[in-house]
């Protein structure tokens, strides 16, 4: 087996941030700092220790977070500028932390990215999904005085940057204008299950990348990405971000 393959394994981290850690030296074989990939049999495992300074018994105040909680389906809402699941063993904690120390019986069915805030939903191992959808809202560039569909394929295996072909059919990010500014917009976004990066790099591609995206969009003077998922209905199962006004009062910042 590869080293990374048993670092992410053992430690539950991305293959790409085990081999960053083995590039960057905070991986040791019996005391020994490894900086190659090399094979490694399976009964070592136990002599792998990473030197990386992280606290593995998180105390989170739950109720911060929880904004509803069925029989099956648990609503949490993530704040921006934390991740959705652990990227690094250093981070100090994320909201896949709160469902596998409290709720270990339900797993994380929607992810936001990192400067995204929102809701996020996750269910129990036994339940159902039989509808999904989610509404978002989101301050672009441009003024955009229709709504619009966009359902252009996306390539986003294997790239930190997905890509939009030209060819149409796939899950489809509806867009509707809500209230045009002097060269901005503020719409709301519909999306089923969604793909990584969907939002982002479809109002990109049709020519309103949203503000703070600076992947896909252009240089501005926001602090974070302006997108945030306010609405989430699994089933028969609604739920509303109590944090909407909060994402208004950074729009008002940025006119």
């Amino acid at each position: 087996m590869k080293l990374f393959d048993m670092l992410s394994r053992k430690y539950n981290i991305s293959k790409r941030m085990a081999k960053k850690y083995i590039k960057n030296g905070n991986v040791f074989l019996d005391n020994k700092k490894v900086i190659k990939n090399i094979r490694i049999e399976e009964e070592k495992s136990k002599s792998i220790t990473l030197n990386i300074d992280y606290s593995s018994n998180i105390n989170i105040n739950t109720n911060k977070f929880i904004i509803k909680n069925y029989e099956n389906i648990i609503f949490l809402y993530k704040p921006p500028f934390i991740h959705t699941e652990r990227h690094r063993l250093e981070d100090l904690f994320t909201i896949e932390d709160i469902i596998n120390k409290n709720f270990s019986d339900f797993t994380l069915i929607s992810r936001l990215d990192y400067q995204t805030d929102g809701l996020i939903a996750a269910v129990n191992s036994n339940f159902i999904i039989k509808d999904e959808e989610k509404h978002y809202i989101a301050f672009v560039h441009g003024i955009l005085d229709h709504a619009l569909i966009v359902n252009n394929y996306i390539d986003y295996k294997k790239r930190k940057k997905v890509k939009v072909f030209g060819q149409t059919g796939q899950s489809a990010t509806q867009v509707i204008p809500i209230k045009a500014y002097a060269n901005a917009t503020l719409v709301k976004v519909i999306i089923k299950k969604g793909l990584r990066h969907q939002i982002r790099a479809h109002l990109s591609y049709v020519g309103y990348p949203i503000y703070g995206d600076n992947l896909y969009g252009l240089v501005d003077c926001a602090k974070r990405l302006m997108l945030s998922c306010y609405y989430v209905k699994i089933n028969n199962c609604k739920c509303f971000s109590p944090h909407l006004k909060e994402f208004y009062m950074q729009v008002n910042s940025l006119l």
